[in-house]
Formats: structure tokens, C-alpha cells, sequence
């Protein structure tokens, strides 16, 4: 049997010493257990660097662990280009694990972190709030992703009284902390791996607390009006050790394939790995789901780039969506840039591709949460919204429904991206904004939302949660590719949606609304259910219909009959 190695890789410090000198103790830790010849840490910002890592053992088979917190640049660029300039890469046999921040440990370590700072100062964690410390980087939504994913772990675990994540470099920033949370005790958790100077310097003095010594935290004192706690970073956990230890054995036991499990992130060898461009807008919202697809093919062992495209609807920032040019203004420059051969894939939100080119993309991820959320002031929810208050929104649907149920508001259109929707809120430009809840999960602001809308009350728009993936229709290998994203319960559930959606997509006097349920398998006589509504634009009309059946089309078709039917058209 071949000789194995394992590598811990770390960002690592030239100005902390002790956090490189961590690593190189969990290693020699890994090394006294057993299961590889070799066990050592490598580092960006110290010895051995990535590049000279594999000079370190003359194994050849070599797992990588990115001891990191996120996908991204240095996970998913800048180590694998390292390694790959080592003399022996070619000959040597390499699987990098995921990065240890997206483990399905971390949400419970970070929950159980969390809670032991809180009973060392005495404090009940049930009315304390927590500010998850990410690094963020405008270089790649990796980390902001990784962290946001993190957070709302944490609020659906419920043991806290609210949750948010923030960023060293780009915002919500750690300056904004007391702005998002209104707890009067807040548990600070910097979602960093390392003992560097971000975490025990940048933190506490940027969050407005006394600079500690390093080896000080966590440390208590007051800002802002509030208690802060500030808690060691979560890298330097003994228990992440354990984290390690799982990537690392999964990743041995992988001995028959180099794609036998979601642990191998790339592989060399004589036939060069698949090479994409990946076409995304630029808001924060697209560039998540951009990356979240970038991590899923990746993951296979494709080589991805990812290009930001200004389409119309961005460039357009003044003109009511209803008004901006074209059937897709947020898609259709996007497409030209895929047909001319510019990039290879597109990721869209599903809700924003016309009809046509919807039911005909490459792939249907599964569905995130379909249901609107309203942002309010002081956290209203509808109906204590009072008379005449302002309501921002772009959609003739949102209008529509709003309408039906609060013919005393005011709908005011609202443009800009999720985030910046509800700085506007914030802001007090509107009384309340009404946002797809699943954008805001994505991007970490569902608790700026005081009220998730019931669906019997508000129906989202057809395809509202999903993503879709295109490309050409002549691309063979990336169509192929395209099919490990693929979820059938999802794709014909939002088959039945856009088909309802089709008669009515750019009528002026009535919009459609539509959520379905189905299966994956079409053995079931009703195994698509279909609820849908259309309204006239001012509300005063509403038509509901619940249709069921085994196909998507013809169940939308027996809901577009039933509803046309009932209101006359």
C-alpha cells in the first residue's frame, strides 16, 4: 500500500506566532494517532508555504485540509494553484477535503460556544444576542456565504435570542453590530480560524472595546449602549481538531475513486479538469447563488471562473421593473453574453427568466423557501401597518396582493438589491418593504424581517425559491455536467408554476401567483398539487384554485381553465 500524507493548510500569521504554532500541535496530535505516514501544516503566511508542502514527504498519495472557515479564493484558487507548482504534483496523487467551516459539526460547535460563553458570564442565552464575526471579501462571497449559512443555522436552533453575521471587510461591517441587534447582552463570535490580529486586536477595538493583550479573550465590557462579550476565535477550539480528523479519514477512505465522495475537490492527472465560465449578476444576492453552484461543480473536480455582467435591470436602477426594456431585462444580457460564447453557464433566479426560456434551462436546483417576508419598521407585522403607510415593492403581484388585503396601504415601487431594499426600510424611505423571504435567508437578513407571510395569504411568484442553471444547448459535456444539480421534485413543481404563469406573463390587467408541491416520481395519480391565483391589478378581483394530478402541464392547464372561467375572461 502506497504511502499516505495529510496536510493541515491554514492561512496562517507572520505576526501571531502562536496561532501557526497551534496548527503544527494538531498536527503532531493527528501524526501520534496514526492513519497517515506524514501529518504537517503548511501555510499562506508561513513555513512551509503551500507551494512547498509536498517537499515535506515522499508520500504519494496526499488529503489536503484547507483549515479554513470558507470556499473561496484561497480555498479554491490560490492552494490548489500553490500545490500545483510543488515539482511533484504530477506524480503524486492529491484530494482536498472541504474547508472545515462548512463541516455539519459547526453549527452545533459554534451553538455550544456560544452557550458556554454565556453561562461563564452568567447570562441567560435566551435574551442575548449573537454577532457571528465573518471575514468577507469582495474577492469571493465565500466567506460571506459560509457565514450567513452559519447564521441562520444557528436562529433556526433557536437558542438564542437573535442572530446576525457581520464582516471584517465588507458589510454589514462589525461597526454595524449595534445597529442590527437590539439585545442588551451580546455574545460576539468571530467565525475566523486563527489567534491572528483580526481576532485579537481587530474585533473588540472595531466593535468600540478595549484592545486585549493577545491570549485575553474572550473579553466583557461595554459599547454602545450594550454588554459585549467578546469570544476567542472559533478556529483555535480544541474540538475543531475533531472536525479535522473527520475530513482527513473521510477522505483516506476514499481509496477506489478520486469521485467516490463529495470529500475530493480536484485530482491531477494527464486529462486536463473541465474549465467554465459561470455568468452572474453582480448583487450580492446573485453572487451567492453564483458561488453556491461554483461549490457544487467544484466539488466535482471542475476548474470554475466566475464572471459579473451589468444586464439592463441593474443598469436601470430608476425605471420601475415593469417599465425596463425587454421580456427579461434582468437576464437577457446575460443570455447574449451565453449564446455568443462569453461564458459557458448562467445562474439565474428561476422567478426572473421568462416563461420559455425557464421550462428549458439545464437544471433545477432544489428549492429554497418559496413564502414572502415583510420588512417593517420597528418590525411591524401587515396588520399593524397603519393606515396610509408606505409599501416598497416592484411587483405587480406584491401590488395585487397587498391590495386585496390592505386596500388602505400605499404601494410605492422600490428598486436596488435584497440588501439594500431594507437599508431603504432602515432608512425610513418606506414603512415597510415587502422581499422573497428566500433572499433574505440566503444573504443572512432574515431577522430583519418581522413577519414570514402565510401562503394563504400572499402566493409567491411562479419558480420563487429555485435556481436554474443554463447553458447552450450544443454544449454536451457541460449539459451532462448540469445534471448532478438537478432536483426532480423541484423541477416539476415549478413546471406546473410557470405553465399557469404562461397565458397571463405579460398581461396588463391580471397577474398570476402559484406555488406546487409534487414528488419526484409521477406514479401517484396526484402527485402535483397545484394552488394558484389570479388577481386584477388593483385586487378588487381574486380567483384561488387548488388543482391536482400526476402531470405538471395539464395540471396547470385545469388551473387556468377553472380560473378564467370563474372571472368571466
Amino acid at each position: 500500500m502506497s504511502r499516505a500524507a495529510l496536510i493541515l493548510a491554514a492561512h496562517g500569521s507572520r505576526h501571531e506566532p502562536a496561532a501557526n504554532e497551534l496548527l503544527r500541535a494538531w498536527a503532531a496530535t493527528l501524526a501520534a494517532r496514526g492513519g497517515f505516514d506524514d501529518v504537517w501544516a503548511a501555510f499562506h503566511q508561513g513555513e512551509p508555504t503551500f507551494a512547498e508542502a509536498l517537499d515535506q514527504t515522499d508520500a504519494v498519495d496526499i488529503v489536503v485540509v484547507p483549515v479554513m472557515t470558507s470556499e473561496g479564493y484561497y480555498c479554491d484558487e490560490y492552494l490548489p494553484a500553490e500545490l500545483a507548482k510543488n515539482r511533484r504534483y504530477g506524480s503524486v496523487r492529491v484530494r482536498v477535503t472541504p474547508p472545515v467551516g462548512v463541516h455539519a459539526k459547526v453549527p452545533e460547535l459554534v451553538e455550544t460556544r456560544g452557550l458556554e460563553l454565556a453561562a461563564r458570564f452568567e447570562l441567560d442565552p435566551g435574551v442575548c444576542g449573537v454577532a457571528l464575526i465573518g471575514h468577507g471579501t469582495r474577492r469571493s462571497a465565500g466567506s460571506r456565504v459560509a457565514t450567513a449559512r452559519l447564521a441562520e443555522a444557528l436562529r433556526k436552533r433557536g437558542r438564542f435570542a437573535e442572530v446576525a453575521a457581520f464582516y471584517l471587510d465588507e458589510p454589514p461591517t462589525v461597526e454595524e453590530v449595534p445597529i442590527h441587534l437590539t439585545r442588551a447582552n451580546i455574545l460576539v463570535l468571530p467565525f475566523l480560524i486563527s489567534g491572528g490580529p483580526h481576532a485579537v486586536r481587530d474585533v473588540p477595538s472595531r466593535l468600540g472595546l478595549a484592545t486585549p493583550v493577545t491570549g485575553a479573550l474572550p473579553l466583557d465590557g461595554k459599547a454602545h449602549g450594550c454588554r459585549m462579550i467578546c469570544d476567542a476565535p472559533f478556529g483555535t477550539d480544541p474540538r475543531v481538531l475533531e472536525i479535522i480528523a473527520d475530513l482527513a479519514k473521510t477522505a483516506r477512505s476514499d481509496t477506489a475513486s478520486p469521485q467516490s465522495n463529495g470529500s475530493t475537490r480536484f485530482r491531477p492527472g494527464p486529462a486536463a479538469p473541465l474549465r467554465l465560465r459561470l455568468g452572474t449578476r453582480g448583487s450580492r444576492l446573485a453572487r451567492w447563488q453564483a458561488d453556491h453552484v461554483a461549490a457544487r461543480l467544484r466539488a466535482l473536480g471542475v476548474r470554475l471562473e466566475i464572471v459579473e455582467i451589468s444586464t439592463a435591470g441593474d443598469r436601470l436602477g430608476d425605471v420601475a421593473i415593469a417599465d425596463l426594456p425587454g421580456d427579461a431585462p434582468f437576464t437577457d444580457d446575460i443570455d447574449a453574453a451565453l449564446a455568443r460564447g462569453e461564458i459557458d453557464l448562467a445562474v439565474h433566479s428561476l422567478k426572473d427568466l421568462p416563461v420559455r426560456a425557464a421550462l428549458a434551462v439545464a437544471a433545477v436546483l432544489k428549492r429554497g423557501e418559496v413564502s414572502e417576508s415583510l420588512v417593517a419598521r420597528a418590525d411591524l407585522r401587515l396588520a399593524e401597518l397603519p393606515p396610509g403607510a408606505t409599501v416598497g415593492t416592484s411587483s405587480p403581484r406584491r401590488v395585487a396582493q397587498l391590495l386585496a388585503l390592505r386596500p388602505d396601504l400605499v404601494p410605492v415601487t422600490i428598486r436596488g438589491a435584497v440588501d439594500d431594499r431594507v437599508r431603504q426600510v432602515r432608512a425610513e424611505r418606506f414603512d415597510a418593504a415587502i422581499l422573497a423571504t428566500a433572499g433574505l435567508s440566503r444573504l443572512g437578513l432574515l431577522c430583519e424581517a418581522g413577519e414570514q407571510m402565510p401562503l394563504d395569504l400572499f402566493l409567491p411568484a411562479p419558480g420563487q425559491g429555485a435556481m436554474a442553471v443554463q447553458c447552450r444547448s450544443d454544449d454536451a459535456a457541460t449539459l451532462e455536467m448540469c445534471r448532478s444539480l438537478e432536483d426532480a421534485e423541484s423541477r416539476r413543481a415549478v413546471t406546473a408554476e410557470l405553465e399557469f404563469l404562461r397565458p397571463f406573463e405579460f398581461d396588463r390587467t391580471y397577474v398570476a401567483a402559484a406555488y406546487a408541491i409534487a414528488s419526484a416520481l409521477d406514479a401517484s395519480p396526484s402527485s402535483v398539487l397545484l394552488r394558484a391565483r389570479l388577481l386584477s391589478l388593483d385586487g378588487q378581483q381574486v380567483c384561488d384554485v387548488s388543482v391536482s394530478g400526476n402531470d405538471p402541464t395539464a395540471v396547470a392547464r385545469r388551473a387556468i381553465d377553472e380560473a378564467t372561467a370563474r372571472l368571466g375572461l
